[in-house]
């Protein structure tokens, strides 16, 4: 029987980010994962030789001297992405009601460009921007650096309406609107969204925002052939359908009901009531605790139109536009039941496709309740009713697009489409939701899940503990694999990469 020091369940960016940190730092690792990609939601596809993200679209903070640079430049891959800096002046474009408004990079730009929309708002534009940069900066590179720790001076922020804070610091609604303009990617509700949460994604984004061209699974790939080049294994087709315990601990995860690997610790980068699921009965967690985990809300996910188009028929745009259909941008559960539109459009960049685009995609957010009638389904297995309700919100996104970019429907040559059904399928997230556990401010101690659990050698990882997105998931898995090599040391290793 093998034995591996830890044992990580799940191949996304949390689990392969601890892989690679723990194999670096001389642990033997060995990573599972039920499906045949690895990746999670850094998984691309490729169609008609297009190249199309699962959930990865653009990140921020990758200049030199931001934090998600140094991360990359720790894990060791750095110098190998291949990247794409998005415009200044505008990398995202928010239309309110058919009115343009423009998100700048960097935070005096940011300022500067925003207050030509709103000239009397310039000095609460400033307070909000710089509120945003003070948290920021708590989890910047310069933090590690001075304090080699990781700040907890976080923790107020998560108890804070990110909406409320909004409101207090100006009564222009417009302008709120705009500067929650981008909700659509973070799963912002108005109703629960943490100032923390809110504030993080959209100063790492003014920070700096890169694409990843030819897709993200280079991350993926890159992290494994690290991890492999560091002594670790990773496994596919290794789904995890027990943890079998002795006494207080786990002694060794089951493999697809039949092969057992012993392992010392034992990572999760899957939904934390899953692998509790997965362990055999024992007394250390109790039925309450497991409740709880099970009564928190999840994410919406998203419904997402992937398009090919013609070569050399519509324009590579180095920006993203979010359009909305009524002047609120918080995500809301029955906003496709009023027939509004919610959505995100970009186009992705190749290697190979210069001033051209050969592949769109539209994010628009989707309900579990709107394919629930499905749930008993499996991919290829749905029927008719499926694909045509999935042809009709392509058919209808298509259209609405058209009015903003004239061509795009002629120079569509065949597109895709998934639900929080397939990234359930996929990603094996609960209910599809795209980002995990919702940390919502109104519970921020019962949403903060800690990364230890009550099995004394179970660890979990990713973005239902923390902040979702690239940058989340990478603060968390540090969190995590502080637990074993200690705090100070493995900042100190971060900050001096």
């Amino acid at each position: 029987m093998d034995r591996y020091e830890v044992i990580i369940i799940g191949s996304g960016l949390g689990g392969l980010v601890c892989a690679n940190t723990l194999a670096k730092e001389g642990c033997k690792v060995c990573v599972l994962e039920k499906n045949e990609t690895f990746g999670g939601c850094l998984r691309s596809y490729k169609r008609r030789g297009g190249i199309m993200d699962t959930g990865i679209h653009y990140v921020g903070s990758l200049d030199k001297g931001q934090i998600l640079n140094q991360y990359f430049r720790y894990m060791g891959i750095l110098d190998k992405l291949k990247l794409k800096r998005l415009d200044e002046d505008g990398y995202d474009i928010i239309n309110l009601m058919g009115k343009e408004y423009k998100h700048a990079m960097e935070h005096e730009n940011f300022i500067e460009t925003l207050s030509h929309s709103f000239p009397g708002e310039s000095r609460n534009i400033r307070n909000i921007v710089y509120k945003f940069k003070e948290i920021g900066d708590l989890i910047s590179l310069d933090t590690l650096r001075n304090h080699s720790k990781f700040s907890t001076s976080v923790l107020p922020y998560f108890s804070i309406s990110a909406a409320d804070f909004l409101k207090k610091n100006t009564s222009n609604a417009n302008l709120r609107n705009v500067i929650a303009g981008t909700t659509v990617l973070c799963g912002g509700e108005e109703e629960n969204t943490a100032l923390y949460t809110f504030s993080t994604i959209v100063n790492s984004n003014i920070e700096s925002s890169y694409r990843f061209v030819d897709g993200s699974q280079q991350i993926a790939d890159l992290l494994i052939a690290s991890i492999q080049a560091h002594g670790g294994v990773v496994r596919n087709n290794a789904k995890v359908s027990r943890l079998i315990m002795n006494g207080e601990k786990i002694t060794a995860a089951e493999i697809n009901h039949e092969e057992q690997i012993e392992g010392d610790y034992f990572i999760s980068d899957i939904h934390p009531s899953t692998v509790f699921e997965m362990l055999d009965k024992t007394k250390i967690i109790k039925k309450a605790y497991i409740s709880r985990i099970n009564s928190l809300k999840n994410s919406m996910g998203f419904f997402t139109l992937s398009l090919i188009l013609k070569d050399n028929s519509f324009p590579y745009l180095n920006k993203n536009f979010y359009y909305y259909e009524e002047n609120n941008p918080w995500v809301k559960s029955d906003y496709a039941a009023r027939g509004l539109r919610k959505i995100l459009f970009s186009t992705s960049p190749s290697s190979d496709s210069g001033l051209y685009a050969k592949v769109a995609q539209v994010l628009e957010p989707m309900y579990w309740h709107e394919v629930e009638k499905w749930e008993a389904t499996s991919v290829g297995k749905r029927g008719e009713s499926y694909k045509e309700f999935k042809q009709e919100r392509a058919e209808k996104l298509i259209q609405y697009l058209e009015q903003f970019h004239p061509g795009i429907k002629e120079s569509i040559v065949d597109y895709s489409c998934s639900t929080p059904l397939t990234y359930r399928d996929y990603t094996g997230t609960k209910q599809g939701s795209a980002y995990g556990i919702i940390k919502d401010y109104n519970n921020a101690l019962i949403c903060l899940l800690p990364c230890r659990t009550r099995v004394p050698n179970l660890f979990i990882t990713g973005q239902n503990n923390n902040v979702h997105g690239m940058l989340g998931v990478f603060l968390t898995a540090m969190y995590t694999c502080a637990e074993f090599t200690g705090t100070e040391y493995l900042t100190k290793k971060i900050a001096n990469a």
